[in-house]
């Protein structure tokens, strides 16, 4: 399992420091979670991996508020056997306190295909997906932006997208809400492959996500 923590910055410092999960229990009995991050489980073929830091908004005051604001985090790793590389990151939440307009996703998403193609050695293919927390450009719903995502389609294959014809960049919902359900969860593979399959598993109980997974032919 390879880890990279999303890291929050130390007010009037440089510094960065990791960000802690919720404790879990009941008063009196917390228990630690460690580490909030993104993480990529992998064979034991893995050697080299490498992880970055995403741009991301700075602390700030929101309504009368100092809000530390979470530096996102990417993560590549390579199997060399199969000449083969996986990418993963977690982009900002989009909330009113966490790049309500797009700017620093659209950021994230620029930077996301800069480290997919320039550690994309020759010979080999690359996989990359993960919470985008940005729908498609072709999605229904009235969230926006919506290009945050065009770069990745224009550039790669999103394993569920040309489901339907009059909105071929879009796919099946990932996140469910209270009015509505989205997609902002993504997996791309290179052009040059082909979708073998692809699902998203309307299953809420083990988190607030739809898991996505999918195979690609190369």
């Amino acid at each position: 399992m390879r880890f990279a923590p999303i890291e929050f910055a130390v007010d009037g410092s440089s510094l960065e420091a990791a960000r802690t999960c919720d404790n879990a229990g009941s008063s009196g009995a917390w228990k630690d979670r460690g580490s909030y991050g993104i993480g990529l489980a992998l064979p034991d073929a893995n050697e080299w991996y490498h992880s970055y830091d995403l741009p991301s908004p700075q602390n700030k005051t929101v309504d009368g508020a100092w809000v530390r604001m979470e530096q996102r985090a990417g993560m590549c790793a390579v199997l060399p056997a199969q000449a083969l590389q996986f990418c993963t990151a977690h982009f900002s939440a989009g909330l009113p306190t966490d790049d309500a307009d797009g700017t620093k996703r659209a950021e994230q998403a620029a930077e996301m295909q800069k480290m997919v193609r320039s550690y994309t050695m020759p010979g080999y293919r690359t996989v990359y997906g993960g919470d985008f927390n940005a729908v498609p450009p072709d999605s229904a719903s009235p969230d926006a932006p919506k290009d945050v995502m065009a770069s990745a389609y224009a550039a790669d294959e999103e394993c569920d997208e040309g489901l339907s014809s009059t909105r071929p960049r879009d796919g099946r919902s990932t996140k469910p809400l209270a009015t509505r359900s989205i997609k902002i969860d993504y997996l791309f593979g290179p052009p040059a492959g082909t979708v073998v399959s692809c699902a998203v598993t309307a299953d809420a109980g083990r988190s607030d996500h739809y898991p996505i997974t999918g195979r690609f032919s190369f």
